[in-house]
């Protein structure tokens, strides 16, 4: 046997260099098997060469990690692919692998066996026949029968409950289900029709034993969301002795699989009885009536924007102060006792002004049922209402009522939807008592103490020592502390402050003495739990980038908003040791922070003066044109400014139809650029409003950087984004300045340290600016899409919101009071299960989510106590098998995967489909679980479930990395 020249080229990982494969004698392979392997000095070297594309042919992937390793040490955009996979050793796994290799440019052109022999076919001449495969949810009716309901066979209601106060119907509708609905659009919004809440009372007043609706009040309009359903709720009341009637009441909330809110939308008055129509209108047309041109294009100029189902009115005559019209049904009028676009238009041959809706109802009264067509009688009535009567095709009554209507502003009826939607929050600060009292603690203060908390944890009987520094502290002799406290100046610059807490926070979680201690940062004047414009930039930026951190080491930092009043720092301890990782306090008081839904009070204008400039930082991004088609075509902008660091190339210069549009390259952080650029505008289009859109710094504190320059490399972007709007807040003037944060600086996040940091200084700055009177909101906005269809996000209880509801967000709060809103899809679903299972929920979300809050009794649960004095008693064998079981479980709960018994012990985490976030999420758990605490590379060295087994085993029973699980002030279940 004697080796020959390849065609592909040789790289040798004995000599390290390219050879001729001649020379692969058996010498060669000699030296193969006795010299070191020179892997990684030739993956560099075919880095070096150019190769791009490292791809193991092996059953199962081997050398794949150790390459990567190398391609990540190096500036190089190269990846190393594998082939076969253990237990996946078929040809689809090669064939994904293939085509793995394919998107990374390894193969030029994708060509499977047998394309060569396909050949090119005429299309046909008529449309594509399609066929959805795709699963759809079942959205039909169930037999509510079999759980003890009755049903009501009502196109928009499906259910009664009868009971001894009242009858209650209960509904869904959406768009999806009921289609129609979609056609009854006002003022830009799609509202359910007035006529479909008395079609309701109708019903309910028939299905009670009624016979007519004496009166019933449209309170607030029900606007329709463009994806997702609403659930109905028609109550009726039992008849009250000495009355005849029956009182009713319409709600209804987003049907979110959570417990949201309802809204009533109607209230009323059913009678017993019905009168006997004493009229008709068989003499038609009535005589000396006069035609009038009938006009859907008309009533769409008022607002009235109908589709084809609600465009029901076909001939109009007029005679005197009454008004005649026929109108039909262009679809079946189902179960209805009156169809309500039917119904709704009888309304439009009344329409002389807009937009309105039909609010106030008296003496409706159905005498037939089913109409498809009807004839139309409108007169005046008293107070602004009109009377009508309707007929059938032959003249005999049908239906008679009175209905006024009222005004509606086209920003009112944005406003209802999104309250109604429940995407506006708000952080509310409460008061809270700690149930406990605080046990005994050390307690350290470490650096400068501006606040004297040493003094005051001392007077007020609490074991406190003060360090100049952490290594002071560090080698300090006696017991560790088990808090630590850290303040963060009031009033400091923002940039060193960030540098200097992000410094901490590194250095902290390094510090041996210090792993199990809980570390509480001081802050002043930084959030507005007591004073409404709480404004210190810097403290809020400590707020903002230690949420961060909560999110990535559970329970182990607290930030606490403090005065200097004795009464505080006596009850500072409990609140701490309470578990609450936020807090503010004031001569003893103590708020915790919670999100609740937004309920926009006043309705400021904000948008007025057409001819004004508006001025768009960040113009060219999504968000910013997005925004700026918004302004133009809803509120009538018609000069628009983008500014940038850098101005867009020509190609790519923006165009927003109906508007001037300028660019520029300018800076706002430079304030010169920005005195200039605004003093060029033309005096008749002066500056009215400023809308800043940050750039989006790179995840987290990476920024490629190293560890000691990250700091460094975070303060700069925060910096850089929290300076740019101060100097706009400085040189606008009255101007509205809008800031678009992120809602990481209230709920923190993974990752999200320059993020969040920034975000919470805009919001504080928004504050501070509307507290001197200036017109200025912030709004910390969670994901958003540019396409309009919302969807679930990837972090469990975040959505994604859709651009066009968060158009109307924007338009919403900024009309609104408050100067910081959250606009945010929180799946309130996915976050009530969370509770219920057990899991940790954060503090900040409790408001939002009702639970029993009741303990689950236990059924083989163990606590981070007993779980250790279990271990104990055990042999090593058994040790083994009970940490194992607890690690797989949390590894199946992490990844939703059927069963724990899937997860094998010596297979890496990373194969089992972890990313940064979710093996973040596993780490916390399983802190959460043991009382252990592991950092994220730690995971990643010890990745196996085995390894984790060891680990924790080692800590729990030496007690070296443990940390408190005896002293712990509660017994969290695993």
């Amino acid at each position: 046997i004697r080796p020959r020249s390849g065609e592909v080229r040789f790289y040798s990982t004995v000599t390290g260099q390219p050879i001729d494969t001649t020379a692969l004698d058996a010498d060669y392979w000699f030296r193969n098997l006795r010299e070191t392997v020179e892997f990684e000095a030739v993956t560099r070297l075919l880095l070096a060469d150019g190769f791009d594309t490292f791809i193991e042919c092996s059953p199962h992937p081997v050398l794949v990690a150790g390459v990567q390793e190398t391609i990540d040490s190096t500036d190089v955009p190269a990846r190393g692919l594998g082939t076969l996979r253990r237990h996946h050793g078929g040809p689809d796994s090669f064939l994904r692998s293939a085509g793995e290799a394919f998107t990374a440019g390894a193969v030029d052109r994708w060509n499977p066996a047998g394309q060569s022999r396909g050949g090119h076919v005429n299309l046909p001449s008529y449309p594509f026949e399609r066929a959805r495969y795709w699963l759809t949810p079942d959205t039909g009716r169930r037999d509510v029968g079999a759980v003890g309901l009755t049903a009501a066979g009502h196109p928009l209601l499906g259910a009664v409950v009868e009971g001894a106060a009242g009858t209650v119907f209960t509904g869904r509708v959406s768009l999806a289900t009921h289609p129609w609905l979609a056609d009854h659009e006002v003022a830009g919004t799609l509202v359910f029709p007035g006529a479909a809440f008395v079609e309701l009372a109708v019903y309910a007043a028939d299905r009670v034993g009624g016979g007519s609706v004496r009166e019933l009040t449209v309170r607030t309009p029900l606007v329709l969301p463009e994806h997702g359903a609403v659930r109905l709720r028609v109550e009726v009341s039992e008849p009250v002795a000495g009355e005849s009637g029956r009182t009713i009441r319409i709600d209804a909330r987003p049907d979110t699989g959570a417990a949201t809110s309802w809204t009533c939308h109607a209230t009323g008055v059913l009678d017993a009885g019905a009168p006997s129509p004493d009229w008709d209108l068989t003499a038609w047309p009535p005589a000396g009536a006069r035609p009038v041109d009938v006009s859907y294009e008309s009533l769409a100029a008022q607002g009235y924007h109908y589709g084809a189902v609600f465009q029901g009115l076909h001939r109009m005559w007029r005679r005197d102060d009454h008004v005649y019209a026929e109108i039909a049904l262009p679809t079946e009028p189902d179960a209805f006792a009156l169809h309500p676009a039917l119904l709704d238009a009888t309304l439009h041959a009344a329409c002389t002004e807009g937009p309105r809706l039909a609010t106030s109802w008296r003496g409706a009264a159905v005498h037939a049922v089913g109409a498809s067509a009807l004839r139309v009688r409108i007169g005046p009535d008293r107070a602004g209402s009109v009377s009508v009567t309707l007929a059938d095709t032959v003249g005999d009554p049908v239906a008679e009522f009175t209905v006024g209507t009222t005004p509606v502003e086209p920003g009112d009826l944005r406003a209802a939807g999104v309250a109604q939607l429940g995407l506006l929050h708000r952080e509310a600060w409460v008061d809270h008592l700690a149930k406990s009292s605080p046990r005994r603690a050390n307690w350290a203060v470490v650096g400068a103490d501006p606040l004297g908390a040493a003094a005051g944890l001392t007077a007020a009987g609490v074991y406190a020592r003060a360090y100049p520094g952490l290594d002071a502290l560090a080698e300090a002799d006696g017991d560790a502390p088990e808090y630590l406290l850290l303040t963060a100046p009031a009033g400091a610059e923002v940039v060193a402050t960030v540098r200097e807490t992000l410094s901490l926070l590194d250095a902290v979680p390094s510090a041996e003495r210090l792993a199990t201690a809980t570390v509480v940062f001081l802050t002043t004047a930084a959030v507005p739990a007591f004073d409404p414009a709480g404004a210190d930039l810097a403290g809020a930026a400590v707020w903002g980038l230690v949420r961060s951190a909560q999110a990535e080491n559970t329970g182990r930092f607290v930030l606490a908003d403090v005065d200097a009043d004795e009464a505080s720092w006596r009850a500072l301890p409990r609140a701490v040791m309470s578990g609450e990782p936020q807090m503010a306090l004031r001569e003893g008081r103590v708020r915790v922070p919670r999100l609740i839904p937004g309920a926009p009070a006043g309705t400021t204008e904000r948008f007025a003066g057409h001819e004004g400039t508006v001025l768009i930082t960040g113009g060219t991004t999504p968000m910013g044109e997005r925004l700026a088609r918004h302004l133009v075509a809803v509120h009538g902008v018609r000069h628009l400014l983008f500014t940038g660091a850098e101005a867009p190339e020509p190609t790519v210069e923006p165009t927003v139809p109906g508007a001037a549009v300028t660019t520029a390259a300018c800076d706002p952080a430079d304030r010169t650029a920005l005195r200039e650029l605004i003093g060029r505008l033309p005096a008749e289009h002066p500056l009215t409003m400023v809308v800043h859109i940050p750039r989006t710094p790179p995840h987290d504190r990476a920024l490629s950087a190293p560890p000691s320059q990250a700091p460094d490399a975070v303060a700069d972007v925060v910096g850089a984004m929290v300076g740019a709007a101060e100097v706009l807040d400085q040189e606008i003037g009255e101007a509205t300045l809008v800031l678009c944060s992120s809602f990481a600086g209230t709920v923190g996040g993974a990752g999200t340290a320059a993020t969040a940091a920034s975000a919470a200084a805009l919001d504080a700055l928004a504050r501070r600016r509307r507290a001197r009177g200036a017109p200025a909101v912030s709004l910390a906005w969670g994901p958003w899409t540019p396409g309009d269809a919302p969807s679930r996000g990837g972090n469990a209880g975040v959505g994604v919101l859709g651009a066009r509801e968060a158009v109307a967000l924007f338009d919403t709060a900024c009309r609104a009071d408050e100067p910081v809103w959250i606009p945010a899809r929180l799946d309130l679903a996915e976050l009530t299960r969370q509770a219920e299972a057990g899991e940790a929920l954060p503090p900040l979300f409790r408001s939002l989510v009702r639970t029993t809050a009741k303990r689950t009794a236990s059924g083989g649960a163990v606590s981070v106590t007993s779980l250790r004095r279990r271990l104990t008693s055990m042999a090593e064998a058994e040790q083994d098998r009970t940490l194992y079981g607890l690690i797989s479980a949390q590894i199946s709960a992490v990844l939703g995967l059927e069963s724990a018994d899937v997860v094998r012990p010596n297979q890496v985490l990373l194969d089992f489909g972890f990313d940064s976030l979710s093996i973040l999420t596993l780490r916390n758990r399983l802190a959460s679980a043991t009382g252990v605490r592991l950092d994220t590379a730690s995971m990643f060295h010890r990745s196996t479930p085995d390894d984790l087994v060891q680990h924790l085993k080692q800590a729990l029973l030496d007690n070296r990395s443990g940390g408190g699980a005896d002293d712990a002030p509660t017994d969290d279940a695993v």
